[in-house]
């Protein structure tokens, strides 16, 4: 138990609060943060186009040398949502060992059809939270804990298999709009899931966390510009703001290259690391 002013001052459990987030951004996004038969079969169907799709180390491979910057090389690490191994491989060039978890059969399998003559990935099926027994330098995961339901009891476990580090790479998961709407006097609009909650729930715990947020950039293609003016008039309209403001610093962002609309969208990735606690008494 917590008895800080600070969690008094919240008044409600921070594990609670996590859970009310989960699958908070729509009807199919809460059905597979809440039912593995249902997250099960969308991985894989995607699992055919996932690495057609850039994703974070794609278009900012920086987010892996930071990763590496606090993990160090060299190390016995484990990675939790590996996926098709995108930060995996490149991982593995850096580290002793990687063991590689997944909840998805056929993510994991895209991830073993490329491992090639790398001899240090070992690939687990399962999820972090159902894993026992593990001793390794660090854990880490990226984009993975957004459907983990006990946060409190995930990182007692994931801390546990740590001797050194714990790291959430996170990118966070807000509007495209974001910027342009956090430039208004109205603060968090469209904001649901967030870093706090993962703070909030390591103070809680009695662990001081570190947090670092790196700037990114995603590039993504604009086919019917006049859809996202609707949009954000639509937004103007129930959050009563300035919809010619929010459409001409929209507007700032977006470019053309080569006969195409791009919008410049601003994200923002967090790094949230803490002391591993394998080896405590």
């Amino acid at each position: 138990m917590n008895n800080s002013l600070y969690i008094s001052q919240l008044k409600k459990d921070t594990n609670d609060m996590w859970r009310e987030t989960l699958g908070c951004s729509g009807e199919i996004a809460y059905k597979r943060a809440h039912d593995d038969q249902i997250e099960k079969e969308f991985w894989e169907k995607y699992s055919l186009i996932y690495d057609t799709i850039p994703s974070l180390y794609d278009y900012w491979p920086k987010t892996f040398d930071k990763l590496v910057d606090i993990i160090g090389t060299k190390k016995d690490v484990i990675e939790f949502g590996a996926g098709t191994g995108k930060f995996t491989l490149p991982m593995a060039l850096k580290q002793k060992q990687v063991t590689a978890i997944d909840f998805s059969k056929d993510m994991l399998q895209k991830l073993q059809c490329k491992i090639g003559d790398l001899t240090n990935i070992h690939t687990v099926h399962g999820k972090i939270e159902d894993m026992e027994n593990y001793n390794v330098d660090s854990v880490y995961s990226v984009n993975a804990i957004y459907r983990i339901s006990d946060m409190k009891a995930a990182i007692k476990k994931i801390r546990s298999f740590a001797r050194e580090k714990v790291v959430f790479v996170w990118t966070m998961q807000r509007s495209k709009y974001d910027e342009v709407l956090n430039s208004t006097d109205k603060k968090g609009i469209l904001r649901r899931q967030e870093y706090i909650h993962i703070m909030n729930i390591l103070y809680d715990l009695g662990i001081d966390g570190n947090l670092e947020i790196m700037d990114v950039h995603k590039k993504i293609k604009i086919d019917n510009i006049q859809s996202n003016y609707e949009e954000l008039k639509e937004i103007a309209g129930s959050y009563d703001l300035d919809a010619d403001y929010l459409i001409d610093t929209f507007n700032q962002r977006v470019i053309n290259e080569n006969g195409i609309t791009y919008y410049q969208w601003p994200q923002k990735v967090a790094y949230i690391y803490f002391d591993g606690c394998a080896n405590c008494n």
